[in-house]
């Protein structure tokens, strides 16, 4: 008689601190950076290591409660970025930023009006790009007043897959389902293109009509 993996697996602690903030988590090199659930910013895995203590405290433990699930951050050019709601206040409306290569602590200076409800960075063409979803439905670019809304603006998102062993080179790579939030906007399309990087093959092409879509 034999045993599968499931049979021989077993749950173990990684940290003996846990997060109430899951959109905290940022991968970190081999590691993880997030806020835990005694309101420190930490590095999984080494327990010692509050980043945040004496440095940004009070701004930390001014966090309602009900914002600790909505707490969000992102890693952009070796930077970590955390988006807060400050006490009293009902949004996310504070971002601090933790340099890892000077290993400090400073506060965003973005206008007071914004809302970042979900922090993303992303790859555009060959340029890092921190995005961010605010309460009116928008995706601003975050410190870009050129381009901050998501209206009349193209915004690309490029998907890329790991890299292949020689001796996979002719399996087949599946996307089953790409899913896209946007509000209804009539004669506005998304434009999906799909194409292999050195082929030289022309991109197949699907629209979406934004207008049509479901709700």
């Amino acid at each position: 008689e034999g045993s599968d993996a499931s049979t021989l697996s077993r749950p173990y602690l990684v940290s003996r601190y846990g997060t109430r903030s899951p959109h905290s988590v940022v991968r970190f090199g081999a590691s993880a950076l997030y806020l835990d659930s005694s309101r420190q910013v930490r590095v999984l895995h080494d327990p010692r290591t509050a980043i945040s203590r004496t440095y940004v405290d009070d701004k930390l433990k001014g966090i309602p409660d009900a914002r600790l699930p909505h707490v969000s951050a992102a890693l952009f050019q070796d930077r970590y970025y955390l988006a807060i709601t400050p006490l009293a206040d009902t949004n996310n409306t504070q971002i601090l930023i933790f340099d890892t290569r000077t290993n400090g602590w400073f506060s965003d200076s973005t206008s007071s009006t914004a809302r970042f409800q979900r922090l993303f960075a992303t790859v555009e063409g060959e340029r890092e790009k921190l995005f961010f979803f605010s309460t009116n439905a928008g995706v601003y670019e975050h410190e870009n007043t050129s381009a901050t809304l998501d209206i009349g603006t193209d915004i690309t998102a490029i998907m890329r897959f790991r890299e292949l062993a020689p001796q996979s080179y002719t399996s087949t790579i599946a996307v089953h389902r790409v899913g896209i939030s946007c509000d209804k906007v009539a004669d506005e399309q998304v434009t999906i293109r799909r194409y292999p990087s050195q082929s030289g093959a022309a991109a197949t092409s699907t629209i979406i009509d934004i207008g049509a879509a479901r709700s």
